[in-house]
């Protein structure tokens, strides 16, 4: 793949289980589609002391969300997604998350990540007057409240 950033989603241990809820989400959305594309273990000797524990366990996934390549490193407990870094999604007006809903459209998965499901036409639909104090009360965006 030419995609010259992948971003990197750290994982404790449900690396793969993450990996196949997204590709199944995003393979249910029309025009959408999800795949994993490699898989790399952790090698069986030479690992530091604080990795052994995952010898031969899946190290990092390579998967693909609607055309964008990510990646998910089973590594362990030491890092936590924060609500700061999202994941923005541009769906047509007929889709609906796939996680717990937040304020304006976000929303956090079961694995802690949060994604930005918005409406693609978001810009435009902002334009109308009282669009935006609206849009700040609701937690999954109604296209026809805005």
């Amino acid at each position: 793949m030419s995609q010259k950033i992948v971003p990197c989603l750290w994982f404790d241990g449900v690396a793969r289980e993450a990996v196949d809820f997204y590709v199944d989400a995003f393979d249910c959305a029309p025009g959408f589609e999800g795949s994993v594309a490699a898989a790399q273990r952790y090698p069986e000797q030479g690992l530091p002391e604080t990795q052994k524990d995952h010898a031969g366990d899946e190290m990092m996934i390579e998967f693909d969300l609607a055309g964008v390549r990510f990646a998910a490193l089973n590594a362990g407990p030491e890092f936590s997604f924060i609500p700061a870094n999202s994941l923005m999604v541009n769906f047509g007006p007929s889709h609906d998350a796939f996680a717990r809903e937040q304020q304006c459209g976000w929303c956090r998965d079961r694995f802690g990540v949060s994604w930005q499901i918005i409406p693609e036409n978001l810009q435009d639909l902002l334009a109308k007057p009282g669009a935006f104090e609206n849009l700040m009360s609701m937690t999954k965006i109604v296209i026809a409240d805005l």
